[in-house]
């Protein structure tokens, strides 16, 4: 017999299938507005989730348990990933959202949930519409998420590689500040993205200064 995606999909059964690292690194995508787009049915949830790249992830009954399956390199190993336990999470947020809360609920909580799954920034828009220089300007003037930054840099690396190199430098700074090991394990992943960008320039390996006031706090 089936069990209902609902009953699969909660924070504890996240947690077991993931585990501690992978886990706190999927919250803190959720936390972060990392998943971009999600669709929700009775027997699956599908996401789209950024991290280094995009990774489109599916969630879904099957008998007694769930199944899963993502783009990212683990999906190869079976692991249940970092971009999995967002995907979930996020699952989670829109039937929270769906229904009454009850005298219990934090209200505050619950509004930091609908403002993460209503929320659609202007640059989001021109970036899906392939105007790149608008979306870096709207980004630019602060209308922008963590991480959209790193969607934006993705798409102007080959045209506007200095402001790409500016935005993931910005990035890693952030993450470094965080001083913990998944945060360091995602700077330095970024650190190999500038380098490569960088090869594409002029072949240095040091990173340019960043501008911080070009970027909206997030």
């Amino acid at each position: 017999m089936t069990v209902a995606l609902e009953k699969l999909i909660t924070e504890a059964a996240l947690a077991k299938l993931a585990g501690q690292r992978s886990f706190e690194r999927g919250v803190a995508y959720f936390e972060d507005r990392a998943v971009l787009s999600l669709i929700q049915t009775g027997s699956a949830v599908k996401a789209r989730v950024l991290g280094t790249e995009e990774y489109r992830v599916s969630l879904r009954a099957e008998g007694s348990g769930l199944g899963w399956s993502y783009t990212c390199p683990m999906g190869d190993e079976g692991e249940f990933c970092k971009h999995a336990v967002a995907a979930g999470l996020a699952g989670i947020a829109r039937k929270g959202m769906d229904e009454e809360p009850g005298p219990d609920a934090d209200r505050d909580d619950l509004a930091r949930i609908r403002a993460y799954l209503e929320s659609q920034s202007r640059s989001k828009s021109f970036l899906d519409e392939g105007d790149i220089d608008a979306a870096l300007g709207e980004a630019k003037a602060g209308d922008c998420t963590a991480e959209l930054w790193l969607q934006i840099a993705r798409a102007c690396a080959a045209t506007h590689p200095q402001d790409a190199i500016g935005i993931y430098q910005a990035h890693v700074e952030r993450l470094v500040a965080r001083a913990n090991n998944h945060a360091y394990d995602e700077a330095a992943e970024l650190a190999g993205t500038i380098r490569k960008v960088m090869s594409r320039i002029d072949g240095e390996a040091a990173f340019p200064g960043v501008d911080h006031g070009a970027q909206g706090e997030t």
